[in-house]
């Protein structure tokens, strides 16, 4: 069996024309599909162009995105209700672009005419497009009840893990920003704002010599060090910022996350973030009844390298082994954590466990970027402050002096 694309043009009910491109085995089949948009007028034989050919490549690279694997299974979850698969899959290529389209195409394919199972199919279009975890998701429900509630229960997943993983780092941006703001208005006053102001002669009205000049001095002297303490601060702060951003590349991600372990807000927001989307994940699978060892595999295929991908793999290893203390494998949890572990005795108080784990670790990631937060905003108004307050006795100063410029005169 082989499919063509078709350009159909088909005129609804009320008149308006409609074009769709639409895959057939041949030219009656595809006016045959067209019928559900309403009467076809035209048909046309697509050829496959060089573009055509360069965009499939792209989007096989790209792949799909949390808000396009939403959609998809969203969608097919909806027409599998009334469709069988190969008809749900039609209506889908037919009235999406992009993405999508491409997977409805190839599972199609791999469905309808390799006869795949559904799930397997969806699997092997890679990890781009669907993630093993919520492959693994679909594959335990599809198990126990009908297709579309498993589609049903991967789009839930997908959900609740966009939603979950958003948290609040807007708010870290949103200070981050100020913070960054603050340095760069304390250092840019020191080095060039005082310049500045000598260059246009904002200080002729002062005296030679008195009170006002000894102020002049002194506020010179704070803006020197508000600004040396601003590049101080930026400085440490720029150097973390590079150190999380290229240190994983230089060295290797679990070296640098083993250091980043010993950093307590830093680890907050970056590594109990990691930990609890991996509890989360072994936690779903597990309560649907994914076995043990199947779902640290599945977890921990969807890592990047790091400590939680070799704890993952360590801890497989000593599952393999038989070992009974294959919690230990988990270096990056701390003591308790690994107690808690330890408490489940089957699956299901198992996935009780991971739950509860992972809710302790959201709270950790929460509690890192408040700190963060506060630690940001601490600094901002530390800096602001003082630049405000040196600023406005600056604006006032040749007033001063040109009062006391007038005394001397007198």
């Amino acid at each position: 069996m082989k499919y063509i694309t078709y350009k159909v043009t088909a005129r609804k009910s009320n008149g308006q024309l409609v074009t769709k491109k639409i895959d057939a085995q041949n030219e009656e089949a595809a006016r045959i599909e067209a019928l559900r948009y309403g009467r076809p007028i035209r048909v046309v034989q697509m050829k496959e162009g060089l573009f055509s050919k360069i965009k499939a490549k792209i989007l096989k690279r790209v792949g799909l995105n949390a808000q396009g694997r939403m959609e998809f299974l969203q969608t097919i979850s909806n027409m599998l209700v009334g469709y069988n698969l190969n008809e749900a899959l039609s209506v889908m290529i037919q009235n999406f672009s992009g993405p999508i389209r491409e997977v409805s195409r190839r599972l199609r394919y791999e469905t309808i005419i390799k006869q795949k199972d559904p799930v397997d199919a969806l699997g092997e279009l890679g990890p781009k497009f669907f993630p093993s975890v919520t492959v693994a998701i679909i594959r335990s429900n599809s198990k126990v009840s009908k297709l579309n509630e498993a589609f049903r229960e991967g789009l839930n997943f997908e959900r609740e893990m966009t939603t979950l993983q958003k948290g609040q780092m807007m708010k870290v941006y949103s200070s981050g920003l100020w913070f960054v703001i603050a340095c760069l208005m304390s250092m840019g006053a020191h080095w060039y704002g005082w310049d500045l102001m000598e260059e246009v002669n904002y200080f002729a009205m002062m005296p030679e010599k008195g009170s006002s000049v000894d102020m002049l001095n002194d506020l010179k002297y704070q803006l020197a060090v508000l600004g040396w303490s601003a590049a101080a601060i930026f400085s440490a702060w720029f150097s973390v910022l590079l150190f999380l951003m290229f240190a994983p590349d230089l060295v290797s991600a679990e070296r640098a996350q083993k250091v980043i372990l010993k950093m307590p807000l830093v680890n907050g927001v970056v590594l109990s973030r990691l930990n609890f989307v991996a509890c989360y994940q072994i936690q779903k699978l597990m309560s649907k009844g994914v076995p043990q060892m199947a779902a640290f595999k599945y977890v921990s295929q969807e890592q990047e390298d790091g400590v939680l991908k070799a704890d993952l793999e360590r801890v497989q290893g000593l599952l393999k082994e038989g070992s009974q203390d294959w919690v230990d494998g988990f270096h990056s949890f701390s003591d308790l954590d690994r107690a808690l572990l330890k408490s489940s005795t089957s699956l299901e108080e198992m996935a009780d466990v991971f739950g509860a784990q992972s809710d302790q670790f959201l709270q950790k990631h929460k509690d890192g970027i408040s700190g963060l937060f506060w630690v940001h905003w601490i600094f901002a108004g530390g800096l602001l402050l003082p630049f405000v307050v040196i600023l406005t006795l600056l604006f006032a100063l040749p007033m001063i002096g040109g009062f006391e410029l007038a005394d001397q005169v007198r």
